[in-house]
C-alpha cells in the first residue's frame, strides 16, 4: 500500500488514508457538488493546501532532510539542475543559495551543455547535485542525472513521485505533491521544500552564512540594489 500511495502522488500510506477518509466523510455530509467544491480556482487552492499538509507531516521526521542540507552546503561547487518546466524552481533555489554558498552552478540546459557543466563541477571538487524534476518529467533530466552519477557526483532529487526511474537513479529523493487542478501545475509544496532545504544549508554552517549575508548586504547597500522602504 505504501508503494501504491507513493505511485499515485501521496507522501505515504497515512496521507492516502486521510484523503480517502475525507472523501468518504464529505460524501456523507455534502450538498450539491459545486457548493462543496467552490469555483475552479478555489479547488486549486484547496488541493495545494492538502499538498502542504502532507508536507508538514513529512517534516515531522526531518533528520534525513537536514542531513542532505548539510551535504549540499559542504559541496563546493554545488550544482543545481532544473530543465524545462523545472527551471523556475532551480533558479529560485540557486539564486538564494548563492547568498550563503561560495560556488553555486546552475544548469538549465540539457544535452551536452549539461554534461559539460556536471563534469566540470566534479573536476572542480563538487560532490553533490540538487536536481528538480516536475511533471512532465524530461528524458534529458534522467540522462543528466545518470551522467552526474557516472562522474562520481551524488544526486539529491526534488520531485513529485517517490517511485520511478528518476527516483531510482537519485541517491536521495524527496517527493511532494504539485497542484494539478489548473492547466499548468502549481508548486506550493515544492517551493516550501526549497526554502526548507535552504534553511538546512544555512544552519549547517552558521558562521559562513552570516559572513556571506553581511557581505551581500554591504554590497547591496553600496550599489543600491533595492528600493528603500
Amino acid at each position: 500500500m505504501t508503494r501504491f500511495a507513493s505511485a499515485v502522488g501521496f507522501s505515504g500510506y497515512p496521507a492516502l488514508r486521510e484523503r480517502l477518509q475525507s472523501i468518504t466523510l464529505g460524501a456523507r455530509s455534502a450538498g450539491p457538488a459545486e457548493e462543496v467544491r467552490g469555483n475552479e480556482l478555489q479547488a486549486a487552492v484547496d488541493a495545494e493546501i492538502e499538498n502542504l499538509e502532507n508536507l508538514r507531516r513529512d517534516f515531522a521526521d526531518a533528520d534525513r532532510f537536514i542531513e542532505v542540507g548539510r551535504r549540499l552546503a559542504a559541496s563546493t561547487p554545488l550544482t543545481v539542475l532544473g530543465l524545462r518546466i523545472s527551471v523556475s524552481l532551480a533558479e529560485y533555489f540557486a539564486y538564494a543559495a548563492r547568498r550563503v554558498h561560495p560556488d553555486v552552478r546552475l544548469v538549465t540546459l540539457g544535452g551536452s551543455v549539461a554534461y559539460d557543466a556536471l563534469l566540470q563541477s566534479r573536476e572542480a571538487g563538487g560532490s553533490w547535485v540538487l536536481a528538480f524534476s516536475m511533471p512532465r518529467h524530461a528524458q534529458e533530466t534522467l540522462t543528466a542525472v545518470r551522467v552526474a552519477r557516472s562522474a562520481g557526483l551524488k544526486v539529491a532529487l526534488i520531485t513529485d513521485l517517490a517511485l520511478g526511474p528518476l527516483a531510482d537513479e537519485a541517491d536521495v529523493a524527496f517527493a511532494t505533491g504539485t497542484g494539478s487542478r489548473l492547466v499548468f501545475d502549481s508548486y506550493a509544496a515544492p517551493g516550501v521544500m526549497c526554502a526548507a532545504l535552504l534553511q538546512a544549508m544555512t544552519d549547517a554552517d552558521p558562521e559562513r552564512t552570516q559572513a556571506r549575508l553581511d557581505e551581500y548586504e554591504h554590497v547591496a547597500d553600496e550599489h543600491h540594489f533595492f528600493l528603500r522602504d
